[in-house]
């Protein structure tokens, strides 16, 4: 399903505007810093050594959704940091398509880059493939899949 268009224009200027009409909110930096934080800490950042989990990956897929409904409360001063709020918005959707691909390969394809501590080594069997992924905007749900590495690139499995 494509995403659904606003009603209107106004409809969909009002809501990208809104972030410079709330006045007790999140700024985007500070939305960035917790994005950060659960990155590093659940999807493999430098303090976890850029190893990650299926337990850990699944706490950044809740902390992640649990951040993207508060994108309502940010907040802009100016036309700049309405930019700012934008980008936020898409750092989020693109950090929770990063965690279900993580989540999808289960092996370490690249050590260093991603690593698997649940496991370690890298499975050509099951995952000598791309890893694909659509999302159903009106469940909000990111779904992975693999296709085949040679054209016409069909889908495995």
């Amino acid at each position: 399903p494509q995403p659904q268009a606003p009603e209107s224009d106004s409809a969909m200027e009002s809501e990208l505007l809104a972030p410079l009409k709330t006045a007790d909110g999140i700024s985007p930096y500070e939305m960035e810093e917790r994005l950060q934080k659960i990155m590093d800490e659940y999807a493999g950042g430098a303090s976890t050594n850029y190893e990650c989990a299926a337990g850990k990956l699944v706490i950044a897929r809740d902390h992640l959704a649990s951040l993207q409904k508060h994108c309502g409360r940010l907040m802009a001063g100016d036309l700049a940091e309405l930019v700012e709020v934008c980008d936020m918005k898409h750092r989020i959707l693109v950090a929770r398509t990063l965690v279900e691909h993580l989540l999808a390969r289960r092996e370490t394809r690249w050590p260093c880059y991603q690593s698997r501590a649940d496991f370690p080594v890298r499975n050509d069997v099951e995952y000598k493939c791309f890893v694909n992924s659509t999302m159903d905007v009106e469940n909000d749900r990111i779904s992975c899949f693999q296709r085949s590495l040679a054209a016409p690139y069909e889908k495995v499995g």
